[in-house]
């Protein structure tokens, strides 16, 4: 409830969450400060406002990738993405595509693209053939809201790992 003896020209919000707010308004005028005024009260009104989210500021893991991974086996964990506005809102009405990359460059990579549907990408088929024991960094990317977010460090399994008298 905000009371206020004030005039007020408009209302404003401050980084609100999305969503729908209800607002109620009323008035009353004691007759000692209003002695003269016909009419002392307002009837209630009411005013809905519905929030949406707003421009995707970044991206956020959902569910990250592992540290480690086998190569040629699909990554897992997938890794899951969102996009949020500056209020922390999911961004759904952000329907396109994310790619990622691995830098250093690897020989093989496959399911690097993703749909991004409602703000959230899932990458499901990620798999890369790379260097045993090398370190990566992936670099997931949304060029329609030029967003970025980068994951390190990333390893492929070294060969001691996978056998481990060689």
């Amino acid at each position: 409830q905000i009371l206020d003896i004030h005039s007020n020209i408009g209302l404003s919000f401050d980084y609100p969450f999305a969503g729908t707010y209800g607002l109620l308004f009323t008035s009353e005028c004691p007759p000692r400060d209003c002695p003269v005024a016909l009419y002392r009260t307002l009837v209630e009104d009411r005013l809905e406002i519905t929030i949406v989210p707003g421009t995707p500021t970044e991206l956020l893991f959902v569910s990250e990738p592992p540290s480690v991974n086998e190569n040629e086996f699909i990554v897992y964990p997938h890794p899951v993405l969102k996009a949020q506005d500056v209020s922390k809102n999911l961004c759904t009405q952000l329907n396109t595509f994310m790619t990622v990359r691995l830098d250093p460059r690897t020989a093989e990579l496959r399911g690097n693209v993703a749909p991004m549907v409602e703000g959230v990408a899932k990458f499901d088929d990620l798999r890369f053939l790379g260097d045993r024991g090398s370190v990566y960094t992936l670099l997931f990317e949304t060029f329609a809201a030029s967003l970025k977010l980068d994951y390190f460090p990333f390893e492929v399994l070294a060969c001691e790992a996978v056998k481990p008298n060689s």
